[in-house]
């Protein structure tokens, strides 16, 4: 009888090998190939960002190191904003917002918070105008925005609060006027101009305090005020203080010493300094034997030097006639 071979699996032996043997690299050639695609979708599509990070409330350093700490430039905005969350100084808000994707080197604008913009009026009746105003200044009002109203109020002193608007616990906002309604008090004359003692005298007669800030200037004369805060036209409670800035006159500038110098070198040292130089020339002498300044000197002001030959004996010269 005749053998018959029967082959149950139902596939073709008669090839050299199986499918994976035959096709094994190009199995893992198409793995690697997907594994790349796969790598470079998710870094094209989200690997290359990076998240604005969130810095609101935070201080600008801590912002900046964190904003630089994820590949992003920072900026500093000069313009600030009003924000209900973040206190007064701190991170209100960036451009672009917090969570935003960008790629590392791209710059994010930081903007710094003014606190509310309304917040409740504070209770400022029986202060002094000056004092009240400032609170209201340190709460971000802004002075333009501070009108004051007078008033005759028998028994109450000049210049204390008698009411505001908006009344204490009412809603402020600080982009509108608050008023100050004051016990009638005391004109702040214009005392600019003046030299000092007589401008001290006049507002110390009206029982106003003086305080004085003193600056250079080359324009005022030393000795005469400058400028005054506040200025003529508000009114000051009794013994309220008026500060002056008063003139010390004309910088002083440090004199070179420059005996012993050819008076070209002489002359050339004091003028790049700033100032003027007369030379006076014994027996058409070239060397320095005397100035007129040493120490300091205001800028501008004229130093005298004297040019005499090598070995010539100055004793006999008063140079202090």
């Amino acid at each position: 009888a005749m053998a018959l071979d029967i082959d149950d699996d139902g596939y073709d032996d008669t090839g050299d090998g199986s499918w994976w043997s035959r096709n094994r690299f190009l199995a893992i050639g198409g793995g690697i190939l997907a594994v790349i695609v796969l790598t470079a979708s998710w870094w094209f599509f989200l690997g290359r960002y990076e998240n604005v990070p969130d810095v609101a409330g935070v201080s600008p350093e801590t912002a900046r190191e964190e904003i630089r700490a994820v590949g992003l430039t920072y900026d500093l905005a000069e313009e600030e904003v009003y924000s209900d969350d973040s206190d007064r100084g701190t991170v209100a808000r960036t451009e672009p917002e917090i969570g935003s994707r960008l790629t590392p080197g791209e710059n994010v604008t930081v903007f710094l918070s003014m606190g509310p913009r309304t917040m409740d009026m504070p209770d400022l009746v029986g202060e002094d105008v000056a004092n009240a105003t400032k609170d209201l200044e340190d709460l971000g009002f802004a002075t333009e925005n501070i009108a004051q109203e007078e008033t005759d109020a028998p028994g109450v002193p000049p210049g204390e609060v008698i009411e505001t608007d908006p009344e204490a616990g009412a809603t402020a906002d600080r982009e509108e006027t608050v008023t100050l309604t004051i016990s009638r008090g005391i004109p702040v004359p214009a005392v600019v101009g003046e030299q000092l003692e007589d401008a001290r005298s006049t507002l110390e007669d009206l029982d106003l305090e003086v305080e004085v800030v003193e600056e250079e200037s080359e324009e005022v004369d030393e000795g005469v005020v400058i400028s005054q805060l506040p200025d003529t036209g508000t009114s000051l409670g009794m013994n309220g203080t008026v500060t002056l800035t008063v003139s010390t006159g004309t910088p002083e500038v440090v004199v070179p010493d420059v005996v012993g110098m050819h008076r070209n070198e002489a002359r050339e040292t004091l003028e790049e300094a700033g100032f003027e130089v007369e030379i006076d020339r014994i027996l058409r002498g070239n060397r320095i034997v005397h100035q007129s300044q040493s120490g300091s000197a205001p800028e501008g002001s004229t130093i005298e030097l004297i040019a005499a030959p090598r070995g010539f004996d100055l004793d006999e010269f008063d140079f202090d006639d």
